[in-house]
């Protein structure tokens, strides 16, 4: 009885890790290119379980209302990353790379409504979720 007791405990404590690392495994990204004043932050795009974008601030997050980012495409298959900005009346793409070679394309994005916010979102065949970015 002991010995059953034990190994449902250590099954549990198994099953309780694995549960844990799938988890770590499929956190999201980080949910903006700044996630506030200093705060600078990445955003990687997956598709089909592959990453096939990312993006992230070429400088601190300064407050001047103007963000300076790369945009890298890291899949060879046949699309573009796309870093593609939402703000007041303003929509479109401020950042492309098609290269897939490890380099990317640097870019900037003037702030349209004067308050250093706006909504990314990152695209390859397809586009994520839009993220709030702030203090850039």
């Amino acid at each position: 009885m002991r010995f059953v007791r034990r190994l449902g405990l250590r099954l549990a404590m198994v099953l309780a890790l694995l549960a844990s690392g799938m988890v770590i495994g499929m956190a999201t990204p980080a949910q903006a290119a700044c996630s506030g004043v200093g705060s600078p932050d990445t955003i990687t795009r997956f598709e089909g379980g592959r990453e096939v974008a990312r993006e992230w601030a070429r400088e601190n997050c300064d407050n001047n209302r103007v963000y300076r980012g790369y945009i890298n495409d890291s899949a060879n298959d046949g699309h573009c990353a796309l870093a593609q900005y939402q703000d007041g009346s303003y929509f479109g793409t401020q950042g492309t790379d098609c290269t897939t070679n490890g380099s990317a394309a640097a870019y900037s994005f003037w702030d349209q409504t004067g308050n250093s916010s706006a909504q990314v979102r990152i695209c390859s065949a397809s586009c994520g979720v839009w993220w709030n970015t702030w203090g850039y």
